[in-house]
């Protein structure tokens, strides 16, 4: 990720669990569940400054719990609403290792929670010669996202106040996704490889105080998205996917990440 003056490389994990408390089926195709869910995150990373030549690593670890909701319209043809809603509080470890200085470590902790809506559009469906199912699909989605972490003030080792700034931020996103689910229907095995195509607004900007001097990253507040990948059902509990993503904005800002990971059903 970079901006005018900053630029930033880092990797991440996330470990979550979860399972439904309560499901049940309504009239028709609808589907409701809620359920509680926990996780394990770490993220490593190194900002350096254009201006001034300066470079910092930086270690964040922590968990978080919380519970979800999720209405759906369970049709067979995968097409319907759904709405998805979760809460999480989370706490987090940080440490920064300035390259002109002595570690520093604070603690962040908040609420976050989120609202997502979205309408799935069948396009085509057809049966190829060798017996694999073919399924086109439109979807499109709206979320909301409160992030309510807020990072500790804390006293760095030249005595200078040091305080970050963006908690409570609103994140709002529109998005559309194409994607086309290959079926097996002998094996089970499914694959289905996309494009989504997002825009985000947040309504603060994040960025740090420090001895009162507001520095802040620029061009994140609206910004694009593309987004490409493709998620494998290798077997009834197990499902891999892997992803690439180039976000642009104002200012020069642009972060290009790649993700994969994978989901074990019990």
């Amino acid at each position: 990720m970079m901006d005018d003056q900053l630029t930033n490389r880092g990797d991440w994990g996330l470990v979550q669990v979860g399972g439904d408390v309560v499901s049940w089926a309504g009239s028709g195709d609808h589907r409701f569940h809620a359920g509680l869910m926990m996780g394990y995150a770490h993220q490593s990373e190194k900002t350096r400054s254009s201006e001034v030549g300066v470079t910092s690593k930086g270690k964040v670890s922590g968990y978080s719990a919380g519970l979800y909701a999720t209405y759906m319209n369970a049709a067979p043809a995968g097409t319907g609403p759904y709405v998805d809603t979760w809460l999480m509080w989370q706490k987090f470890k940080n440490k920064v290792d300035p390259s002109n200085s002595v570690e520093e470590s604070y603690d962040s902790k908040g609420f976050t929670g989120s609202i997502e809506a979205g309408y799935t559009f069948g396009l085509k469906d057809w049966v190829s010669a060798d017996g694999t199912v073919n399924a086109t699909r439109l979807q499109l989605q709206a979320q909301v996202i409160r992030m309510g972490v807020r990072a500790d003030q804390h006293v760095d080792a030249e005595n200078f106040t040091v305080a970050g700034t963006g908690a409570g931020n609103v994140r709002s996103r529109v998005g559309a996704t194409v994607y086309h689910l290959f079926t097996n229907e002998k094996t089970g095995r499914a694959i289905k490889p996309f494009i989504g195509l997002n825009w985000y607004h947040d309504t603060k900007s994040f960025g740090v105080v420090y001895d009162g001097v507001k520095d802040r990253i620029e061009g994140n507040r609206n910004f694009g998205e593309v987004k490409l990948g493709v998620e494998g059902k290798v077997t009834k509990h197990v499902n891999l996917w892997g992803a690439a993503a180039y976000q642009q904005g104002s200012h020069s800002f642009r972060n290009l990440g790649a993700f994969i990971g994978a989901k074990v059903l019990f």
